[in-house]
């Protein structure tokens, strides 16, 4: 199949749908991403990506798309495609570009050649623009009887209205669309999380648009209502998309900035209630189980803590989050370490030096804790005691594997930097047998080549006899050039060919192949989808990229004989290169 005659080749129901698509201008991109071959994007009823590769005559050896269409050998997306790849490769040499981008090259044209703007915005606009004012004011009274977010946003944009008005209509807004987005039951899908967070973004730009005005206190009410209706949505919803959890996030990032503007602490009336706001509102039982959003508030809050009154009621506020986190749980242990880190900042900026020295001192039993101090000893280059700060850390901690190898690290860098080089040496080889590359190439470093060549092996048995850590192994083996152990290496777990074949094609060719076949039969016996059908054929098309052309026009073939009743096999194997006579 070729770009010129592929039309030939595919169901007309999918080329007529192919060239709506294509001449809807619904390919967002194309890429060339290597020698002859593409990446696009389409828009469809999500973004799907579609990969095409071509032989130097524009013969397509292989397409697919990441939508999941499964009733034929190629889809509308592919089609789409294919259309616009003929008309790029058929343009002048010049015009052949790597990475191209239709629709700002529509626009682009659209608006050098003097036309107009027939984008859905321009097309409204002039159409509306002909209209008289009183045929628009009662269309729009007619939509807005019709669409409850359009009378939203017409009484929001041009109504006059106090700031406690406006603000209940926000939430109503907010509300509004996230009713709109759900599901009888009140669910918010994954589908539909993009479109149930428009309200709430309406609102975060009114409340960024109010704090840039010096409006500080209606800014921040209108955060709050975007932060309280977010967080309850969130309970209801799959924000695997992290729409909702973006919102939240861009939210306490506002707040944050609007309490550290410049001016802010200065106008006592409005820092006190900011402050007496945030205080409140992290004691919300609405952000119980979030505490990332209730510290964040907290330490804004810390901020305008300045006085005498503010800091107490600050202090007994973080007393009661104290004691009610008091449990084991990994939760409460998070929650009392980030507040005694509130507390120590505000030491830092309130209370001086001794006092913020005093009190990290008397916290070293938690993590943040005992990096600082570690940091602060390796900076003031008082080495032994970084080093015995990191070996406390690593009997404190035993049992809490990321924890203890931080602190080993740690202990490594004290012994680097002081000179212990044996100790250097011991530290580097231990964390290399726990996982670590970059550790082995350190330990490497600290050798005389031809010494090394003595250690390295001792190294790579003491990690074949764990039979842990497959990588920083593999890795280890490419590093030395020990191409033989590497294969033997892959001949046992065949899955991996695909990642090490280019190391070893050119001193092991044969037994490359041999172990591509075994892998390529192992995968179709499981196949049982177009998309394990994909693989399969992927598979076989690196193995002929990879010098094995015949090999692969003979398991395709094998593969054929092999599986006659299921079509949409047979379908995919012949649309490889090397299936065909």
């Amino acid at each position: 199949m070729h770009l010129h005659d592929f039309d030939t080749f595919i169901e007309n129901i999918i080329l007529k749908r192919g060239w709506d698509y294509y001449r809807n201008e619904c390919i967002s991109s194309i890429r060339r991403t290597a020698e002859n071959t593409f990446n696009a994007e389409v828009a469809g009823t999500d973004d799907y990506l579609v990969t095409v590769k071509l032989d130097d005559d524009g013969g397509i050896l292989s397409s697919g798309c990441t939508c999941p269409y499964d009733m034929g050998p190629y889809c509308k997306h592919e089609a789409a495609v294919f259309y616009a790849l003929r008309e790029m490769l058929e343009q002048p040499a010049a015009r052949q570009l790597s990475n191209i981008d239709n629709k700002a090259d529509h626009n682009d044209k659209a608006s050098h050649n003097g036309k107009a703007d027939r984008s859905p915005h321009g097309r409204i606009k002039e159409i509306l623009s002909n209209r008289s004012r009183e045929e628009l004011a009662e269309f729009l009274a007619a939509i807005a009887a019709e669409y409850e977010e359009i009378a939203d946003r017409i009484e929001l944009d041009f109504a006059r209205s106090n700031n406690d008005d406006e603000l209940k209509k926000y939430v109503k807004l907010i509300q509004t669309y996230l009713r709109q987005h759900s599901d009888p039951d009140g669910f918010i899908s994954f589908r539909e999380a993009a479109g149930a967070v428009e309200g709430a973004r309406m609102a975060l730009k009114k409340a960024d648009d109010a704090a840039a005005s010096g409006e500080s206190l209606h800014a921040l009410d209108l955060y709050l209502c975007v932060l309280r209706e977010m967080a309850s949505a969130i309970q209801y919803a799959d924000d695997s998309n992290g729409y909702i959890g973006g919102v939240i996030e861009e939210t306490l990032n506002a707040i944050e900035i609007l309490v550290n503007e410049e001016d802010l602490p200065s106008d006592v009336t409005v820092s006190e209630t900011i402050f007496k706001k945030l205080l409140e509102e992290s004691a919300n039982d609405l952000y119980d189980g979030w505490s990332d959003w209730q510290l964040s508030l907290l330490s804004s809050c810390s901020d305008l803590a300045t006085t005498p009154e503010r800091r107490k009621a600050f202090e007994s506020h973080l007393d009661s989050m104290e004691d009610k986190a008091d449990d084991d749980s990994w939760s409460s242990g998070y929650m009392l370490q980030r507040i005694s880190m509130i507390r120590y900042q505000m030491i830092s900026d309130f209370d001086g030096k001794d006092r913020a020295e005093e009190y990290l001192e008397e916290h070293l039993d938690l993590p943040d804790f005992r990096e600082m101090a570690i940091k602060d000893a390796l900076e003031r280059q008082d080495y032994p005691r970084a080093e015995k700060l990191a070996l406390q850390g690593e009997k404190h901690d035993t049992g809490l594997y990321g924890l203890v190898k931080k602190w080993k690290q740690f202990r490594y860098e004290a012994c680097r930097l002081s000179g212990q080089v044996d100790k250097q040496r011991d530290l580097a080889l231990e964390l290399t047998l726990e996982g670590s590359f970059e550790y082995y190439l350190n330990l490497k470093h600290t050798y005389p080549e031809g010494e090394w060549k003595t250690v390295y092996p001792e190294i790579i048995s003491r990690m074949e006899a764990r039979r842990e850590h497959h990588d920083t192994y593999t890795r280890i083996l490419i590093e030395e050039g020990e191409l033989q152990k590497l294969l033997d290496y892959v001949r046992a777990r065949p899955f991996y060919i695909d990642r090490f074949y280019t190391l070893l094609i050119p001193a092991f060719a044969e037994e490359v192949y041999e172990i591509f076949a075994r892998q390529i039969f192992e995968e179709a016996s499981r196949a049982s989808s177009r998309n394990g059908y994909r693989e399969v054929c992927s598979l076989i098309q690196t193995l002929a990229e990879a010098g094995g052309r015949e090999q692969a026009r003979e398991i395709a073939q094998s593969l054929l004989e092999k599986y006659p009743r299921k079509p949409a096999f047979k379908e995919e194997l012949l649309k490889l290169h090397y299936s065909r006579n």
